[in-house]
């Protein structure tokens, strides 16, 4: 029973919370679900979410998708004060969308955002490309932020759309870009929200259309330095559906440098030794039918283990699977989680429901199952 007092707090914090989501399709499409779903047998309880509670006001959440305790969070990084990645702020810029994140890391700098990936515009050549952070990152188009349980979803103010969706230890992201460009992107090795890498290795295999990423980063805070190690691996070519056109290495830093290899491949980076912060990557793009939206699906798959092992985690959950088919997959995992707390719907206030599971699902995201 709900005492009319607490009652009062908790629809209070929902009209505060969900205030923060950025989209009024998304709260427009919870209150539709929660109001049919009064008379329904079987509910849909994954309509019920909101990933964007709390990520308002500092609130230091994900909203990215992931799984039942999953090990990604696909997720967009943004500047400011962004811990977990993402910020409701829309001053703040896009620096890219990365599948390693995580909530209230009680860090400023936060942790992760490692392997970022940011599709470009380069209408003048893959020289002319803006691969360092400042120089790449842009606003969102307002109003287009959408995420449910198993997907994410940004518009940049360029109309490119970024999607995404999860398995364990993998997942596919999608790009659609506007009519009559080319798809470039840019592909992180040292970029992470902590600006803490420690030295990696990239490395770009243009016939198998994989590259592999390995390398150790700092932790976002405690005593002394910490080190972890990740590893990515992007499959590029969507099952011999896409066709690499240009590819190359990057390398900037904080000083002025600003330095690309058309079809170089191999990166190796240590600390920066003069004290400047490394930033450096991969660079690619794809030969299109440009007459219509062009459209770009990578496979990734992380680990902590070995760029094997994060190859071999995309290869295993993710496969030839469609876009489609793993979000229709991250859906039935998440019905499954939050079908186990039944309420009586047609009785209880929109946005308790909404709350309770909510918060049900922001309590499944961790800890996160990071082995095999």
């Amino acid at each position: 029973m709900l005492f009319p007092r607490t009652s009062a707090i908790l629809a209070f914090s929902v009209a505060l919370w969900a205030s923060a989501q950025p989209s009024p399709d998304v709260q427009r499409r919870i209150s539709a679900a929660i109001q049919a779903a009064a008379n329904e047998s079987n509910p849909n309880y994954t309509a019920f979410v909101n990933p964007f509670i709390g990520t308002d006001n500092e609130g230091d959440v994900c909203p990215g998708a992931s799984l039942p305790f999953g090990m990604v969070k696909f997720s967009t990084d943004l500047t400011g004060y962004a811990p977990a990645g993402y910020v409701v702020d829309p001053t703040q810029f896009i620096r890219g969308i990365s599948p390693l994140h995580d909530s209230g890391t009680g860090s400023s700098l936060g942790t992760y955002g490692n392997f970022e990936v940011m599709p470009v515009l380069c209408p003048h050549g893959f020289d002319t490309c803006t691969t360092r952070l400042a120089a790449r990152q842009r606003l969102r188009k307002l109003n287009t932020d959408d995420a449910s349980p198993g997907y994410f979803a940004q518009t940049l103010d360029n109309d490119i759309l970024m999607e995404a969706t999860p398995t364990r230890r993998a997942g596919l992201e999608r790009f659609t870009f506007p009519v009559g460009s080319k798809p470039y992107f840019v592909l992180d090795l040292a970029n992470d929200l902590p600006v803490s890498f420690a030295g990696g290795v990239m490395d770009i295999d243009p016939n198998k259309g994989r590259i592999t990423i390995g390398g150790r980063w700092g932790s976002s805070f405690g005593p002394g330095r910490f080190t972890y190690q990740a590893f990515a691996c992007y499959d590029l070519l969507n099952g011999g559906q896409q066709k690499l056109d240009e590819y190359g290495v990057w390398t900037g830093d904080n000083f002025g440098l600003d330095a690309k290899g058309l079809g170089q491949t191999h990166l190796n980076l240590s600390i920066n030794l003069i004290g400047g912060v490394y930033q450096s990557g991969a660079l690619f793009s794809y030969n299109v039918d440009q007459s219509t939206k062009p459209e770009i699906i990578l496979r990734v798959g992380v680990s902590f283990v070995s760029s094997d092992q994060a190859c071999a985690n995309a290869e295993n959950e993710v496969g030839d699977a469609t876009f489609e088919q793993i979000q229709a997959n991250a859906k039935t995992q998440w019905q499954e989680m939050l079908s186990k707390v039944e309420i009586d719907i047609a009785n209880t206030p929109e946005n308790i429901t909404e709350l309770l599971y909510s918060s049900l699902y922001r309590a499944s995201l961790t800890p996160a199952c990071v082995v095999p």
